[in-house]
């Protein structure tokens, strides 16, 4: 997906740098739109499963307790959830100097 919008940004930028200054925004905006468009229409046709829960039940306890059990039950999620912290982390500590 990252290398498909690298790809997407470059010939939009092509096709703005080729045409006439106002022209080549207002293809890239009516282009823009117009994707936006089938993807809400491709996302209306998604068919969503039944819950198998009850209106009034809960799925389980919020504790704290039992959110550290369930993640020291879940090492990789843990290890994945710690790394995407500190890489969040970093990257808004850095912002600013750039």
């Amino acid at each position: 997906m990252g290398l498909t919008g690298m790809l997407a940004i470059l010939l939009v930028g092509e096709l703005i740098t080729r045409t006439n200054i106002p022209l080549g925004y207002q293809i890239a905006m009516g282009f823009a739109f117009i994707l936006g468009l089938v993807s809400t229409f491709s996302f209306s046709h998604l068919r969503d499963p039944r819950s198998s829960f009850a209106p009034g039940r809960t799925a389980g306890s919020f504790s704290p307790r039992t959110i550290l059990r369930e993640l020291k039950a879940h090492p990789y999620f843990l290890a994945l959830g710690l790394v995407m912290a500190f890489w969040n982390f970093s990257l808004n500590i850095a912002g600013p100097f750039f």
